[in-house]
This record gives C-alpha cells, sequence and structure tokens, in this order.
C-alpha cells in the first residue's frame, strides 16, 4: 500500500518530514522489551504479532495487527500508570510508519486524529477482550472446531504448524492434539500422511461443536 492510499495519510501529510517509513522482515523485531523507542507504528504492508514474555521465557500470543492499523506501546500514549510491556515481532515482512512520540502528541491534539487513533486502538481491546472471554465460556473442542471451520478452503485445513495453532488459540500442544485425536476419532477429520493438513469428514458434527462460538463472534458489540 502507498501511503497516500492509507487511512492515516490525511491526518499526517502535513508532517511527512518527521516521519519516516521502515521495511521490516518476517522473524525481526520491530520493538523488544527494554529497548522501547517511544514511537507508534502505522503499518502499511504486512502483518506484527504481539506478544508478552514472563521472566521464565513464556511466550504468550496478545494481538495480531496487519495494515491500516496501528501498534506499539499504546498504552504510553494513553497516559496509564502501568504499560504492558511486550515484544513486536514481525510475522509478515512489509513496511511500517514510525511516528515519533513529539509527533503523536502533537497529532492527539487534533480531535479528529485522536478519534481515529483511539477508535482503532480500542476496537483491538475489544477483540482481545472477546478471545479472553472465549477461553473462558467455551470448551476447547468447541472453539477448536470453529477455528478450523474458519480456516479451511475447500474441505480442507491447512496449517502452517501445529506450534502456529496453539499460539493463535493460546492453548497447549498436549490440550490441541487431545482435541484432534477426538476429533479424528469421531470421523469429524482425517489427516493424510505427510501433509499440513487435515479433510473434514463430517462437516455438520464441526458446525454442531462450533455453533455457540460462532454466535458469540457474530454477536454485536
Amino acid at each position: 500500500m502507498k501511503i497516500e492510499d492509507s487511512q492515516i495519510f490525511g491526518f499526517i501529510k502535513d508532517y511527512l518530514n518527521e516521519i519516516s517509513i521502515k521495511d521490516v522482515k518476517k522473524g525481526e523485531y520491530l520493538e523488544k522489551v527494554g529497548e522501547e523507542s517511544g514511537n507508534i507504528y502505522y503499518i502499511l504492508e504486512g502483518t506484527i504479532k504481539i506478544e508478552n514474555v514472563s521472566r521464565t521465557g513464556l511466550k504468550i500470543f496478545v494481538d495480531e495487527v496487519s495494515e491500516d492499523e496501528f501498534t506499539g506501546h499504546i498504552s504510553k500514549v494513553r497516559g496509564t500508570k502501568t504499560c504492558l510491556h511486550c515484544d513486536l515481532v514481525v510475522r509478515k515482512s512489509g513496511r511500517v510508519i514510525c511516528i515519533p512520540k513529539r509527533l503523536m502528541d502533537k497529532l492527539l491534539k487534533n480531535d479528529n486524529f485522536a478519534n481515529f487513533f483511539y477508535d482503532k486502538t480500542s476496537l483491538r481491546i475489544y477483540y482481545m477482550y472477546k478471545k479472553f472471554l472465549l477461553e473462558r465460556l467455551f470448551t476447547w473442542d468447541e472453539i477448536v472446531a470453529y477455528h478450523i471451520l474458519e480456516n479451511s478452503k475447500d474441505g480442507k485445513f491447512k496449517y502452517k504448524s501445529m506450534y502456529d495453532v496453539c499460539e493463535r488459540l493460546n492453548i497447549s500442544r498436549k490440550g490441541l492434539y487431545n482435541v484432534i485425536n477426538r476429533l479424528v476419532y469421531e470421523g469429524c477429520l482425517e489427516k493424510p500422511s505427510n501433509k499440513s493438513e487435515f479433510v473434514i469428514k463430517d462437516f455438520e458434527r464441526l458446525m454442531e461443536l462450533a455453533s455457540e462460538v460462532s454466535r458469540f463472534y457474530q454477536a454485536e458489540r
């Protein structure tokens, strides 16, 4: 996406000499905990993964944002006393606009920009909250069934890796394999050998399992 085609362009067109555009590559860190630049980033292309890392090294998937979305340490912009310190990892290569804090402070004095910024970031928080509720309202069988149906095409659920599925759903590998094995045993799925995919054999059963999760996601705010 060209910067001129982005939703933010109308707000920053008079400040182009104060921003920079950075090419980011898959796997690299945009920001690391303890090395925060204070920048806010607006994604033109690509995908950024936000993850929290505990002192013991446990990584927790927080969110994933793509083009025409903000990322960075949003809590600092909002002026909260405590901040959520996370690593920002490039999941898909692309380009981001780097907005320094001094310019961000200036832009937020514009009510239209402030509404634009807070609307976008509040919506991300809303989605994160729904995901938090999801894990407490439904069983893993229901959640995994919904994920499979939502990410299947032509009767096949293809996945990058089981680790990736675990990360996106915030489920342990043991928990995921237990669910998958049950679905295979019940005849809902079939696993071709040496392929990162499952063939859906019983759509009706999966849809039945996923029905309440589907209603939850489709509910109005």
